[in-house]
C-alpha cells in the first residue's frame, strides 16, 4: 500500500506480532472511507481479530459472476494454441490481381493466312496481355500458331479481343483473337479458320502423263487460289447529305484517293463504292466500299489504306457536325466484313470494327468562338498584382445636371 509509511524512528522497535507497527496514517477526512481493509485507529481493538496489513482473501473469487470473456463461451485448455491454422488470403506475387465481381473470360488465339510455319511463345503471350489485366492460364499449341488464353478479367478480355482481333502482321499473317463460349474449344475455332496461305505446287496433283506441267499448274492455280473480299460498312455518316458529301470525301478531288490506293497496290485490287448514303437504308443497300483481290499482299495493303481513308472521313464528319454546334453519334464509324471465296464458293469469315478515335478527337475551331479584340480587360488571377486600366464611363444623354 502506498497511502502509510514506517516513521523512521521506529526502525530499531521489536516488532509485536499482536499489533500493527506504528504506521502514519494516510490521507484524513472523508477518503479514509475508501481504505474498509484498515482500521480508521491505527491500534489493536481485540488480539483475535487481527490479520496482517498484506492479506487478501480469494475465498469468495470462484463464487463470483463470470467475467465478460468467459460468457457465451466455454473455457479453452491450456495445451490449446492461439494460432490456426488457415489459408494464405493474400495475392500470390506475379499474378493479377482480379476484383471480386470479375469473371474469367477464354479467347483462342491464332494465326490466319499464315506465309509460313510459326509457333507462339507463351513469355511473350505473357507480356502481350499483361497490358489487359494478365492472363491466369496460357495453352500454346505446338503444331500450329495457335494457344488458349484464359484473362482473369473479362471487361480487358473484350477490349483485348477488339483490340487484337484481324491485326495484320507483315510477312506473317492476320492475328484472330476470338472469344470462346461455354464449351467451345480451340480445335473447334481452328476448324472454322484459314490458318495457311493456299501455296502453290510446283507440280499439278494429278497431272496426266506427258502433259505440259507448266500450263496445267497456271491453271490450277487461276481455278483454286482463294480470293479475299471485303465489304467496309458505313455507319451513321449520312445525316447531313448533301452538305457533307461522304462519297466525294472518299474518292478525293478527281479520284485521286481511290487513283493513289490502286497504284501503290501493284493495280492487283478491285475497289467499288455502292449503295445508298443514307442512315436508314438497310445495311445491303447503305453506301459501302468493296474491295477485293487474289494477290493477298495487294490484298491488305490496299485495305489497310482504305481504312486510314475511313478514318480520315470519320474526323472531317465529326468536326463538320461540331462545327454547326450539333450532338454527333456515338455510332459513327465503320466495320470490316471480310469473306473468302474457294471455287466459287464465298465464305464469310467475321466482323471487325475498328477503334472510334475520331470521337475523343477535340475540334480544331470552336463554332463559340468570340474575338477577343474588343473585349474589356479583365482581371485574371495572375494579374492581382497588377492594375487594370479601364475607361471612365460616359454619362448617358438622358441624365439631368445637378447644379
Amino acid at each position: 500500500m502506498t497511502n502509510h509509511a514506517y516513521a523512521s524512528d521506529n526502525v530499531g522497535v521489536i516488532a509485536d506480532p499482536n499489533i500493527f507497527p506504528m504506521m502514519f496514517a494516510g490521507p484524513l477526512g472523508p477518503s479514509c472511507a475508501h481504505f474498509h481493509g484498515i482500521p480508521t485507529p491505527f491500534l489493536p481493538v481485540a488480539p483475535n481479530t487481527i490479520v496482517n496489513p498484506y492479506q487478501i482473501n480469494f475465498g469468495d473469487c470462484r463464487n463470483s459472476s463470470q467475467g465478460w470473456k468467459d460468457k457465451g463461451g466455454q473455457r479453452r485448455a491450456v495445451t490449446s494454441s492461439y494460432r490456426k491454422n488457415v489459408p494464405d488470403a493474400r495475392v500470390h506475387r506475379g499474378r493479377p490481381y482480379r476484383p471480386p465481381g470479375a469473371t474469367a473470360l477464354r479467347a483462342a488465339l491464332f494465326i490466319e493466312y499464315a506465309k509460313s510455319d510459326f509457333h507462339l511463345v507463351e513469355s511473350d503471350l505473357e507480356e502481350l496481355f499483361s497490358h489487359f489485366g494478365g492472363a491466369s492460364k496460357i495453352d500454346v499449341k505446338n503444331d500450329v500458331a495457335a494457344a488458349e488464353v484464359t484473362l482473369a478479367d473479362g471487361a480487358a478480355g473484350r477490349a483485348a479481343i477488339e483490340e487484337l482481333n484481324g491485326l495484320n502482321i507483315p510477312n506473317v499473317g492476320i492475328l484472330r483473337c476470338v472469344e470462346l463460349h461455354g464449351g467451345e474449344t480451340l480445335d473447334r475455332a481452328l476448324s472454322k479458320a484459314q490458318l495457311f496461305e493456299q501455296r502453290q505446287s510446283a507440280k499439278p496433283y494429278n497431272a496426266p502423263r506427258g502433259a505440259d506441267a507448266r500450263v496445267t499448274h497456271t491453271n490450277a492455280a487461276s481455278d483454286t487460289k482463294c480470293k479475299r473480299v471485303a465489304r467496309l460498312e458505313l455507319i451513321e455518316l449520312f445525316t447531313y447529305e448533301p452538305e457533307f458529301n461522304v462519297t466525294a470525301t472518299i474518292l478525293g478531288p478527281n479520284n485521286n484517293n481511290i487513283k493513289f490506293i490502286m497504284r501503290n497496290s501493284g493495280g492487283n485490287v478491285d475497289i467499288a463504292i455502292t449503295g445508298k448514303p443514307l442512315n436508314s437504308a438497310p445495311v445491303c443497300e447503305r453506301l459501302h466500299i468493296s474491295v477485293s483481290s487474289r494477290d493477298y499482299p495487294a490484298y491488305l495493303k490496299a485495305l489497310d489504306m482504305l481504312e486510314d481513308l475511313l478514318t480520315t472521313v470519320c474526323e472531317k464528319f465529326v468536326e463538320f457536325v461540331r462545327s454547326r454546334g450539333k450532338v454527333v453519334s456515338n455510332l459513327v464509324g465503320f466495320k470490316r466484313h471480310e469473306y473468302q471465296e474457294i471455287n466459287g464458293n464465298l465464305e464469310y469469315k467475321g466482323v471487325t470494327e475498328k477503334w472510334k478515335s475520331w470521337l475523343n478527337k477535340r475540334c480544331n475551331a470552336s463554332p463559340y468562338k468570340t474575338n477577343n479584340v474588343n473585349r474589356p480587360p479583365s482581371k485574371r488571377v495572375n494579374d492581382r498584382s497588377r492594375g487594370i486600366s479601364r475607361t471612365p464611363p460616359v454619362p448617358k444623354s438622358n441624365m439631368r445636371s445637378v447644379k
